[in-house]
């Protein structure tokens, strides 16, 4: 872990005064069609973005519960964000990310999953002090205790509470080993 931390400190330094700092926390609430099972996801991290394109860094985590079992998991995530494109009045933003999350519980393996993950996600202003967005994203895990491939969507709106704060609050639909699972995401943007 130190030298992930590290890692994110080199690549701040290196960007230098010309990058914008944003710090991220989410929480996303999500239900399994038809079962009883829920899942809550959390993840705390930074954002800096240039004229290069947008690098960030999380910490994570998954609390998953049903009948019978109680998972938690924890990790990290590190990503790059294309710059400025755009199509009509939307700004698209493709991002790929790399992660992993321990404490799988997945007999016969050493409790790692490692994932790769590409996502779109175009942004809208709507009016003033608010924006809709959609994204989409897929993640192929690429190890035994990995989620081997999932799939989501989600849509909702970025609403501009400070001029340094935004709120974000969206619906996503998550599909994984043949199960759907819907939920709320909540997000809190921080811009330095």
């Amino acid at each position: 872990m130190k030298k992930i931390l590290s890692a994110l400190a080199l690549m701040s330094l290196s960007l230098g005064a010309a990058a914008q700092v944003t710090a991220i926390a989410e929480i996303d609430s999500h239900k399994y069609n038809g079962m009883k099972d829920r899942s809550t996801y959390w993840a705390t991290g930074l954002a800096y973005g240039t004229k290069y394109g947008t690098f960030d860094g999380y910490l994570q985590g998954v609390h998953a519960y049903g009948p019978g079992y109680k998972d938690n998991l924890h990790g990290f995530e590190f990503g790059y964000t294309v710059p400025g494109l755009t199509l009509g009045s939307a700004s698209i933003s493709p991002r790929l990310a790399y992660g992993q999350m321990h404490n799988v519980d997945v007999p016969g393996t050493d409790g790692v999953g490692k994932y790769i993950l590409g996502s779109v996600e175009a942004n809208m202003p709507l009016r003033e002090g608010l924006n809709g967005y959609v994204s989409v994203s897929h993640m192929k895990g690429f190890t035994d205790a990995s989620i081997q491939s999932q799939n989501r969507v989600q849509a909702g709106v970025d609403i501009t509470l400070t001029e340094k704060i935004t709120a974000r609050v969206g619906y996503s639909v998550i599909r994984q080993y043949q199960t759907t699972q819907q939920g709320i995401v909540t997000m809190l943007f921080y811009s330095f």
